[in-house]
């Protein structure tokens, strides 16, 4: 039995490259949060992800207490409102004076100097936290929101490039996530919604949204980071205006 490997009609070949974009959201409290966020990074698959991940994970090494990430019996991520609150993993270490805000703000900015010395870009979609507005549908907007901006992003900066986006694993909102960036790239679809002629159909995200768990992923980890500054930005919180500062400076969408 043989098999022809030729990819000779493949869709993607010809394409220059090839960039992911990892998601992740937060601010999903109606009563809480005025803005639901959905933000993270497009990387670059040849230029940044190796380079990125090494750093990322020497980092961890050297800044999170060495019995916490290699427990193997527990699988261990850096997330934000845990490492900088002393939640979740860093609990007992708060408890003992092991830890503190300021050492929980020094991997924040460490994650935001990484981005900056390999020029991860960075992007996001907002969506008003609005009462009526189900938590899956504020996620669902602003998932579109973001959607639009990689795209709008990859059409006039990454010229023949096209991206696949990666997102933290939700299992009850997995379907309309997927749905919504299907629709906003079927010209069937948006022609039906009377959106004929706008800035969509989408044309540089390919396949369809995939999703992982945050402990299988350092980008995703790092997207959670990026969610948390510009969600406490959101909030005008001032302890994060400088970080956030620097991530919207590196943003793939303009802010001016």
């Amino acid at each position: 039995m043989s098999y022809n490997l030729s990819l000779s009609g493949h869709p993607l070949i010809g394409v220059k490259m090839t960039r992911f974009v990892y998601l992740d959201e937060t601010g999903t409290h109606v009563e809480k949060d005025p803005i639901t966020i959905v933000g993270g990074i497009i990387v670059h698959a040849d230029r940044q992800m190796t380079d990125l991940e090494s750093s990322f994970g020497r980092m961890v090494c050297e800044k999170v207490p060495r019995h916490l990430w290699e427990n193997e019996d527990k699988p261990f991520s850096l997330h934000a409102v845990d490492y900088i609150n002393g939640n979740g993993a860093f609990k007992i270490l708060k408890k003992e004076g092991k830890w503190s805000v300021d050492k929980g703000m020094e991997i924040a900015e460490s994650i935001v100097s990484l981005c900056e010395r390999l020029s991860i870009k960075i992007v996001w979609g907002g969506a008003e936290n609005k009462e009526g507005l189900s938590k899956e549908n504020r996620h669902v907007h602003a998932f579109a929101l973001a959607a639009l901006n990689i795209d709008h992003y990859m059409l006039s900066e990454a010229h023949g490039e096209v991206c696949i986006i990666v997102a933290e694993n939700h299992q009850h909102h997995k379907k309309k996530l997927k749905k919504v960036v299907s629709g906003l790239k079927s010209e069937g679809a948006l022609r039906s919604a009377g959106l004929e002629g706008s800035i969509v159909p989408i044309k540089t995200i390919k396949d369809v949204v995939h999703f992982v768990e945050k402990t299988d992923s350092y980008c995703i980890q790092i997207a959670d980071t990026v969610c948390y500054i510009l969600k406490k930005y959101g909030d005008k919180n001032p302890h994060y205006t400088e970080l956030a500062k620097r991530l919207l400076a590196i943003g793939a969408i303009s802010t001016s």
